[in-house]
């Protein structure tokens, strides 16, 4: 598998900061989803999909030395959801 996860209070100061910018850029996710959902923003979808790919790369960044191919997966998702983004803003 690979080595486990660190607590807290073991990780570097840049694993905790990009920790939290995972967690802020994941709430704005659900936040911007909720009003796509509900009407009130329909362009929300251009700021969505960009975030979560963000949130994807971030992911795969922190899991790079604990577990390689859920490292390997973030990636991919990241590109695939990328690629989405990129049909939906300009196609």
């Amino acid at each position: 598998m690979g080595q486990r996860m660190p607590s807290w209070n073991e990780k570097s100061t840049l694993d905790k900061i990009l920790q939290i910018v995972q967690i802020l850029l994941s709430a704005a996710v659900i936040v911007l989803c909720v009003l796509q959902m509900t009407g009130v923003w329909s362009g929300a979808i251009h700021i969505i999909e960009p975030l979560m790919a963000v949130v994807m790369l971030i992911m795969s960044w922190q899991y790079r030395t604990y577990n390689k191919l859920m490292s390997m997966f973030c990636l991919a998702v990241a590109v695939f959801v990328t690629s989405v983004a990129v049909k939906i803003f300009f196609f």
